[in-house]
């Protein structure tokens, strides 16, 4: 079973691929419940207990909880300088420079959303420092060795 408080998954993927995923995996005897919270886990001697928020219980052998990445932006003053969040926390930028809606304000890493790896937020982090001191970015490698 798949418990999501989100009425969709994975949202940074094309619709179409999603809904043939779900179709996918409920085929295979997934249950699916989106909109849908956990409120508790108990653990039973047979079984794990999960307590969903609208009061439905699923017991399973094994529950692994996944609750994502959001970025912690709550105490930043973002409305202060003019910039918005969305609700998990994430800064809408200029994927080319990393640049915020105010010029002088660069993001990167979690707080800009997927793919929220750590690589990847060193790069993000590394071309707004560059373009925010005007360095020159060299061209990508045409191949990458493997």
């Amino acid at each position: 079973t798949l418990v999501e408080p989100r009425n969709s998954i994975l949202d940074f993927v094309d619709r179409e691929i999603v809904d043939d995923f779900i179709h996918q995996m409920r085929d295979r005897g997934m249950t699916i419940r989106l909109g849908s919270a956990v409120k508790e886990i108990r653990s039973k001697p047979d079984a794990a207990e999960v307590e969903l928020a609208d009061g439905r219980t699923i017991r399973s052998e094994v529950v692994l909880y996944a609750a994502g990445r959001t970025g912690n932006v709550g105490s930043l003053g973002l409305d202060v300088v003019g910039i918005d969040a969305d609700s998990r926390g994430r800064i809408k930028v200029d994927p080319q420079s990393f640049q915020t809606s105010v010029p002088n304000i660069y993001a990167a890493g979690d707080v800009i959303g997927f793919p929220s790896l750590a690589s990847t937020s060193m790069e993000q982090g590394r071309v707004a420092a560059c373009h925010a001191f005007g360095v020159p970015l060299p061209p990508p490698p045409e191949t990458f060795p493997y």
